[in-house]
């Protein structure tokens, strides 16, 4: 038995969607600017397949593992994997062109059957709260052009 989380969250960046992925693709860089990624140690930038540890700290918890690009199509779409004690994550970020702006898309999504012993200790809310802070600091990075 298992269970599935999956968290979507939507923001309009005011700046177009070259200047959001330069922000964005800069992954080494997320510990800077992000929220609730502590470090991460990039081994191969941009490279779909090349691995990178990340260092964080969901729910108050401190987590290292390891993560993978899955996916990057360059100025549109990036996305990684990872597992740490069993449980499994894919996070996706897509941009989308918004006339002068970018429509920016993060799915984060869990599963695995440890979460059924944590899920009475997941907060749903907290969990999208952390992505719209996420965006919002994207969205930040981006519009001032602080890179």
């Amino acid at each position: 038995m298992s269970i599935k989380l999956t968290r979507r969250n939507e923001r309009l960046i005011m700046a177009g969607r070259e200047q959001v992925w330069q922000a964005f693709s800069q992954i080494s860089e997320w510990p800077a600017w992000s929220p609730g990624i502590r470090e991460i140690n990039e081994l191969q930038p941009g490279l779909a397949g090349s691995s990178f540890t990340l260092s964080l700290s969901p729910w108050g918890l401190s987590i290292t593992a390891q993560a993978r690009l899955e996916t990057v199509q360059t100025g549109r779409h990036l996305s990684y994997v990872g597992q740490k004690l069993g449980i499994r994550t894919r996070h996706s970020f897509s941009f989308l062109d918004a006339g002068k702006n970018t429509q920016a898309v993060s799915v984060e999504e869990l599963w695995g059957w440890p979460l059924l012993l944590l899920y009475p200790f997941v907060s749903l809310d907290r969990l999208d709260q952390a992505g719209r802070l996420w965006l919002q600091a994207l969205a930040l990075k981006a519009e001032t052009g602080a890179f």
